[in-house]
């Protein structure tokens, strides 16, 4: 609050008159209004006693009180010109000296409060492109902070910058060149002085020595990362060096040291609890999850969820409302602003289907032809596509094009249109990286999206089964996911509901098999455990395979 008489010395409440009249009805508002927020603003006329309220409100405060006037601080006369005033960073610098005095702990949470704000701007703003896949928006972020931290002239955010720059260069593009640039500048503005960048240039520096083949230098750089790390008790990276410490300890011969850095890698990740760092390294080392999954005696290991997040595509993101919306599942619709669109052919419809479930909402002619018309001559295939492309353009709303650019058909923007189908994919590949109650919330919502009905609901070509079959084995292990996370929240009735739905469908699927008895075992049932390894048998049987030794274990085990 500002006040042409703000009175008092700094942090301290200015001395009322005399004469001023309590107002105790006031003072116990604005008591009961700081007791219910953390921020209180009164705003009124000049003169209408907003200053000597406040100060009433703080003589009886119980707790520490600071007093900070802007009148007259530096920019305060700027602020009347017209000027941007005290901003946010200089504001905050104000409060944390004037709480310093009173409240050393509040004053430390206020620069860590600027300091944070600086790193969400300069820093985790590209990350989190960077994160979705949106490598140009990445880019943008990372210049835009760094017009920040030139404003605070911090050596350690100028480093941390182009530290955010080797690692993107090197996720994003696999420019080796640029990333030893990078690399180079940090460590020639010392980025060594401090152990939280030397700690993180290792890391960056041993992942490009990876991706260019340096695999005996690139254990020494990720060895000193790791061990540092271990040593000082920052493990928000630590996952990630372990992770590429283990693919290059194995391309060196050290696979005992491969398997041991894996673990530590999937160790601290679990700690952590969200797994999408580990998910992101292992992005770049696939293989060393695929080994560590190979040699468990099971398939429910943590190193087999790994390697099934890892098989699902980055997400898509696309615009919050996009102008057409495709209904794929059950009856099929398509929605442009709210009203169902008709497009005059089937084959229009379907499409756009195909499109949207290729990279980048493009095919070329030929892949077209193939799927929507096959065993159709070259000229007569043509012909139908022409009329397909044509009605479709028809049905498009303003802002969404169909393009034709020598033998590629594209969509464009990608970002204005989405599929039910498509969807379902970008949450499941979301919940693939996340863990807990949020991925059982994100998979619910997957799952939610195919309710209406299968994909393209009493519709039939080759291409259309094939997808159909496509998205039904990605919901089937959608389903055992579900499950699987479900039991682990001792969510016991879903966990029994979803694996029995998967071997409704599917029952020679063990692992539902697994789930089912584990949830079985879970509500105490001894009857349903035995009825259900008793189905599990007769499904073996007729199968001609032998029983899982693994499944006759656990049965074993949970009767006991």
């Amino acid at each position: 609050m500002r006040s042409s008489d703000p009175g008092g010395t700094a942090g301290v409440p200015p001395r009322l008159p005399s004469h001023v009249v309590p107002r105790p009805r006031l003072v116990r508002r604005i008591h009961r209004l700081l007791h219910h927020h953390p921020v209180l603003v009164m705003a009124a006329s000049a003169g209408s006693g907003k200053t000597t309220a406040a100060v009433q409100a703080a003589q009886e405060l119980t707790g520490p009180v600071a007093w900070v006037s802007l009148a007259g601080m530096p920019g305060d006369g700027e602020a009347e010109a017209g000027g941007s005033g005290v901003d946010g960073p200089k504001l905050a610098r104000l409060l944390a000296a004037a709480v310093a005095p009173h409240v050393p702990t509040a004053a430390t949470a206020l620069t860590g409060a600027l300091a944070r704000g600086l790193w969400l701007a300069a820093i985790e703003a590209a990350e989190l492109m960077a994160d979705l896949g949106r490598r140009d928006e990445a880019w943008a972020a990372l210049l835009a902070g760094r017009e920040r931290i030139a404003s605070t002239g911090s050596r350690v955010y100028e480093i941390l910058s182009l530290l955010l720059e080797a690692k993107l260069a090197l996720r994003l593009d696999h420019d080796l060149p640029r990333a030893a640039r990078a690399l180079a500048e940090a460590e020639r503005r010392g980025c060594a002085r401090y152990a939280v960048t030397a700690e993180l240039a290792g890391v960056r520096r041993g992942l490009q020595l990876l991706l260019a083949g340096r695999d005996h230098d690139a254990v020494l750089e990720l060895d000193t990362a790791v061990s540092a790390m271990r040593t000082s008790g920052r493990h928000l990276e630590l996952p990630t060096a372990a992770a590429y410490l283990s693919e290059a300890l194995w391309r060196t011969g050290d696979e005992d040291g491969a398997d041991a850095a894996a673990d530590l890698a999937l160790e601290v990740a679990t700690a952590q609890g969200p797994r999408h760092l580990l998910l992101q390294a292992l992005e770049d080392v696939p293989s060393v999850a695929v080994r560590r999954a190979d040699a468990e005696p099971t398939h429910s290991s943590r190193w087999h969820e790994l390697v099934s997040a890892l098989s699902a595509a980055r997400p898509v993101t696309g615009c919050a409302v996009p102008l057409l919306t495709l209904e794929d599942f059950g009856p099929v619709r398509l929605v442009a602003d709210g009203r169902e669109v008709h497009a005059r052919l089937a084959k229009s419809v379907e499409l756009l289907a195909y499109l949207l479930s290729r990279p980048a909402a493009s095919a070329r002619r030929q892949a077209v032809l193939e799927a929507l018309f096959p065993g159709r001559s070259g000229t007569t295939g043509r012909s139908y596509l022409r009329q397909a492309v044509y009605r479709l353009r028809e049905a498009l709303p303003d802002g969404l094009s169909l393009l034709q650019d020598g033998d590629v058909y594209r969509l464009t923007p990608v970002s204005a249109v989405a599929s039910a189908s498509g969807t379902l994919q970008r949450l499941l590949a979301e919940a693939a990286r996340q863990d807990g109650e949020h991925r059982w919330e994100t998979l619910q919502r997957a799952l939610a999206v195919a309710e209406r009905g299968p994909y393209f609901d009493s519709l039939s070509t080759h291409w259309l089964d094939t997808r159909r079959a496509e998205l039904e084995a990605v919901l089937q292990q959608a389903r055992v996911d579900a499950a699987t996370v479900a039991l682990h929240l001792g969510r016991v009735r879903e966990a029994r509901r979803l694996a029995h739905a998967v071997l409704d469908d599917d029952p020679y699927r063990e692992q539902a098999w697994r789930l089912a008895l584990c949830a079985a075992e879970a509500a105490g049932s001894d009857d349903e455990l035995l009825d259900l390894y008793r189905g599990y048998l007769r499904v073996m049987k007729e199968l001609g395979v032998p029983p899982s030794a693994d499944l006759r274990r656990l049965v074993d085990r949970l009767r006991r």
